[in-house]
């Protein structure tokens, strides 16, 4: 059962996405392997697991990110913005980006929900939170979208580069 209070963050990724014409295949992977990453953190914490199955987890999880990366760079390839007008309202975030966020605050609507059936009646803190960002990610969301389709949203080019630390010289990874 999804929240009532508002529409749920997925259904807000896949309103942005259909209305920019993005297949819906691109955001059910991306839902996917961010759920297969919430799975792999999980193992990365249990207190029973080994020194190996942490570090295997961990390079599974590096390697997720970078699938992460390329399934938003790939929403925003298919994405298509007109070129926007003087006077046009900057946006922080691509249309991948948003749905990125609001793909990972599902799973934590998911996982409140499976502490609690109905997280509609809890007003503890991190519930409110929720609930505040799920209703100001749905305005921005329609606001981005009117901008898009009257020409008046600067979306900034996407820059979804992971760099690690690594010793001088060695260069970035």
């Amino acid at each position: 059962m999804r929240p009532s209070y508002h529409q749920s963050p997925r259904d807000i990724a896949v309103r942005l996405v259909t209305a920019v014409g993005v297949s819906l295949e691109l955001l059910h992977q991306l839902h996917g392997l961010h759920a297969r990453q919430w799975d792999l953190e999980n193992a990365t914490r249990d207190p029973a697991a080994s020194a190996d199955q942490v570090a295997r987890a961990k390079a599974e999880i590096d390697a997720s990110n970078a699938r992460r990366n390329q399934l938003i760079d790939a929403i925003d390839t298919a994405t298509s913005y007109p070129p926007p007008l003087r006077g046009a309202r900057y946006y922080s975030e691509t249309i991948g980006e948003m749905c990125d966020r609001l793909l990972i605050l599902d799973l934590k609507v998911a996982a409140l929900e499976r502490r609690s059936p109905s997280i509609d009646s809890e007003e503890t803190p991190t519930v409110q939170g929720i609930k505040q960002v799920c209703a100001h990610l749905s305005v921005a969301a329609a606001q981005l979208l009117g901008d898009i389709a009257a020409g008046q949203a600067a979306v900034p080019p996407r820059a979804g580069v992971k760099v690690y630390h690594v010793p001088a010289g060695d260069g970035a990874r």
